[in-house]
């Protein structure tokens, strides 16, 4: 088994949005990073300045390294 790194980022495949579809889902994304903030925020910075380590991520069992399928 392949042994991630501390800080790993996720990928998420988009279809092909227009300006007006990309911006709603921004303003969307922003929501969500508000009240995800607004919900969790101080037990994020609580967790900080403990010194703990965040939860491990587990790996997606699709993912394959190999897999060059990607349009990227």
């Amino acid at each position: 088994m392949k042994k991630l790194p501390a800080n790993c980022v996720a990928l998420v495949a988009l279809p092909a949005l227009n300006a007006r579809e990309a911006e709603a889902l921004i303003d969307l994304l922003g929501q969500l990073q508000g009240a995800l903030w607004d919900t969790y925020g101080d037990a994020i910075a609580h967790q900080a300045d403990d010194g703990q380590q965040p939860a491990p991520v587990a790996p997606s069992p699709t993912a394959d390294d190999n897999d060059d399928s990607s349009a990227f």
